[in-house]
């Protein structure tokens, strides 16, 4: 089952995603169903994942949720703040002042950039970081398989 699992995130992701639910599905598989897309990334909530051109990229769980939030607000300025005491590092209550900067750029790095090279999250001078990008709820049909652990 762990290959068909890591054979569904690498190559069939792309071919799974669809614009509408499917009819027979009630509202929690809808929600379990739905992904953010934007650009050529796919933020699979549930799954806990990202893709960018169908292949998954390696996140840890911090860097997912800021991903998670930007895509989530995308008309919205993330405030520092709010990115440093939320999402972030709710435990600890301080921070490092370049702590947020260090993380946004290994989250940059990592998803790279879109066709026409802009970043995917934009720096919004003294006020946070906003996405950068549309983004659109899609559908991934899912097989019984996938939602074992």
């Amino acid at each position: 089952m762990k290959n068909q699992k890591s054979t569904f995130c690498e190559d069939s992701i792309l071919n799974r995603i669809c614009t509408k639910p499917d009819p027979k599905w009630n509202r929690e598989d809808r929600e379990m169903n739905t992904v953010l897309c934007s650009g050529d990334l796919i933020l699979d909530e549930y799954g806990r994942r990202v893709y960018k051109q169908g292949k998954e990229l390696k996140l840890s769980e911090k860097q997912f949720r800021v991903v998670q939030l930007l895509m989530s607000n995308a008309t919205m300025i993330c405030s520092r703040d709010s990115l440093s005491n939320v999402i972030l590092w709710p435990e600890t209550g301080t921070l490092m002042p370049n702590t947020l900067t260090k993380q946004i750029n290994r989250i940059r790095d990592r998803l790279g950039r879109e066709c026409d090279e802009r970043p995917y999250i934009r720096t919004v001078n003294t006020l946070g970081y906003q996405w950068n990008f549309p983004v659109y709820k899609a559908y991934i049909n899912r097989e019984p398989w996938m939602l074992e652990d």
